[in-house]
């Protein structure tokens, strides 16, 4: 009888042997975030006036859908009149979503809406707020950013959107060069104290973060010939930011189609650090926004 309960003893300590080895030679799953960029144009107007309650409804409810079927954990948007119309949204997708941050800018001029960003997403915000750009001297770059700070399974994720200073100028224009010049000095300050910010937060004393995603509409680009002298962009790279579009083949890379005045190009970004695996796509054209929308799904394996 002893000798048997000897036996058993040995069977359970050798059986509960091989689930601890078992359990510590499997791998556990990479935590993943997926993340998606759009410029609304306009949102929910399309243009710079309120329209008929009723237009700005149809559009507001096709927004809500195409959230719905990608399901983001964080949703980056710009051109955004306000809260209150990106609130209705969020409720009509159904989701678990939340408005994380919003900006709001001072009116533009000439009585001009501005336009706004914001930052939706299913995750708990530890913190938020929204900043403008700094005026250097005559350079004074309109909007700003909204960030906030989330708390996902992975840990911290600091998130920023943005909108930064079209390419346009008017066709009345004395001295079109000199506008396009200040153009890209309004975009690569606005750069550069974007960068300082997010230094600051990764080298903080207390609680750094260390996984960041920076997404908008840059007006910029990485691979068009028209920008290569520019260094919005370029200076996100030697930063150390990823960029999920780098792995796509150009044709699929572009957030804005042709048209008669422009060829087509990429100005719709999603840049990361601290996320090693990273897959995305381009949507296709909606009907509500002549930008397409970026999404990505990041992965971090895990530790």
């Amino acid at each position: 009888m002893k000798n048997s309960k000897s036996k058993i003893s040995v069977f359970f300590a050798s059986f509960a042997v091989c689930l601890v080895l078992s359990g510590c030679g499997r791998k556990a799953e990479p935590q993943e975030v997926i993340v998606a960029t759009w410029n609304i144009k306009w949102f929910p107007s399309g243009v710079p006036q309120p329209q008929e309650t009723e237009y700005e409804g149809r559009v507001i409810a096709t927004v809500a859908r195409l959230v719905r079927e990608y399901q983001p954990d964080i949703l980056c948007v710009q051109e955004i009149r306000d809260t209150t119309a990106l609130t209705q949204m969020v409720h009509q997708t159904g989701l678990p979503l939340h408005v994380a941050a919003c900006s709001a800018f001072p009116q533009a001029l000439e009585g001009i809406p501005q336009q706004q960003v914001a930052i939706v997403t299913r995750y708990p915000v530890l913190e938020s707020g929204a900043e403008r750009w700094t005026t250097f001297g005559f350079v004074d770059p309109p909007r700003g950013f909204a960030y906030a700070v989330l708390d996902a399974p992975m840990g911290k994720i600091a998130v920023f959107t943005l909108h930064l200073k079209s390419n346009f100028i008017p066709r009345e224009a004395e001295d079109p060069d000199r506008i396009n010049r200040l153009n890209r000095m309004k975009r690569e300050l606005a750069s550069q104290q974007l960068r300082e910010r997010i230094h600051a937060l990764m080298h903080r004393d207390t609680d750094p973060i260390r996984h960041v995603i920076l997404a908008g509409d840059f007006n910029s680009s990485l691979w068009d010939e028209r920008w290569q002298d520019e260094t919005t962009l370029s200076s996100l790279l030697d930063f150390g930011f990823s960029c999920v579009l780098s792995a796509l083949p150009p044709e699929e890379r572009h957030t804005m189609d042709e048209t008669r005045f422009y060829p087509a190009t990429t100005f719709d970004y999603i840049f990361t650090l601290g996320f090693p695996s990273a897959t995305a796509r381009v949507l296709p054209r909606r009907w509500v926004s002549d930008h397409r929308t970026v999404i990505a799904r990041l992965k971090e394996e895990p530790m």
